[in-house]
């Protein structure tokens, strides 16, 4: 190395090795590869946030609403949580002005089975409080 070429450190910015370079495969700066929301939205006026078809909290909604039908059936606790849980994915799926229309499916099958779930609690409180006052008859 002679003294002329400086230092790696030392080098200008412009010297710096970004991966942009002609025949180079790095990736290109200020590129992510996961999609990230945007707050003003691009130019032609379209609401900013996740591309559509990529929004994971959406399909987390559908995901947790659709088992929650099944959470039914574990004496309505786990329709209960799961949808409550699908409501909520739904809700932070939002992006800009409306919802998508798998949020709005997982909010509706969880907030359904949620409500399920609490109308089985019921009766199952109903039969066990018929059983305790009954003496077993």
């Amino acid at each position: 190395m002679s003294f002329d070429q400086g230092y790696e450190w030392e080098k200008e910015p412009d010297q710096e090795q970004t991966g942009t370079e002609p025949g180079s495969t790095g990736p290109e700066p200020d590129v992510s590869a996961y999609p990230v929301p945007v707050e003003n939205g691009p130019e032609d006026g379209t609401p900013g946030g996740y591309p559509p078809g990529e929004n994971s909290m959406a399909k987390a909604s559908v995901i947790c609403g659709g088992i929650s039908f099944l959470g039914i059936f574990c004496c309505g606790i786990g329709g209960i949580v799961l949808g409550c849980l699908a409501v909520l994915f739904g809700l932070l799926s939002r992006t800009g002005e409306k919802f998508e229309s798998k949020a709005v499916a997982g909010m509706a099958m969880g907030a359904a089975a949620a409500a399920i779930s609490v109308g089985v609690l019921a009766v199952l409180a109903v039969i066990g409080a018929t059983d305790l006052f009954m003496g077993g008859y």
